[in-house]
Parts: structure tokens; sequence; C-alpha cells
């Protein structure tokens, strides 16, 4: 889970972790389309390495946009299961 522009160092975890267990997951949060940094590499790493690609869009504090523990393993199946790496702002989610 990444948060803003704190999807730099989770940018080169998406492209080098190994992963022996559920696919791999990268969440990234922003608050507009315009705010996403390094798109096209994220998309293009993610169909290289059969993994997930999420981007939630929107403000925290619009109850719509909130990160809770429902929606997150509604998106990400398996979560329980997985290791979590989080480079975020606590206001982020």
């Amino acid at each position: 889970m990444a948060g803003g522009v704190d999807i730099t160092p989770m940018r080169a975890l998406f492209e080098t972790l190994e992963v022996s267990g559920p696919r791999l997951t990268l969440l990234h949060r922003v608050s507009s389309w315009d705010e996403v940094i390094f798109r096209d590499e994220l998309e293009t790493i993610a169909a290289e390495r059969g993994a997930d690609l999420l981007h939630v869009v929107g403000r925290p504090p619009d109850p719509a946009n909130a990160i809770t523990a429902g929606s997150l393993t509604a998106g990400v199946p398996g979560l329980a299961d997985r290791d979590l790496y989080i480079c975020a702002s606590p206001r982020a989610f």
C-alpha cells in the first residue's frame, strides 16, 4: 500500500519483490488521477509479473473513499494470509 508520492519506494518493491504465495497486489491511494505517478511503469510491471495494481482515487475523509478492513479484504482476496507493506502518511488512508 502506498499513499501519493510514497509510491516511489513501493514501485521498486513491486518490480523486485519475490512472491511465493498469493498474487502480488499494489494498492496506491491518490486524491486525484493527476497525482498518479509512474502509472505507465506500474501497469507494465503488473502485466509482466501477473500482479494486480489498484488505484484508490479520492480524498480519505470522504466515507465513499475510505480504505477499511472490509474494503481491503474485498479488493485483495486472501489478505489475511499475505505480508503487507505500507509507505504513506497516516492521513493517506
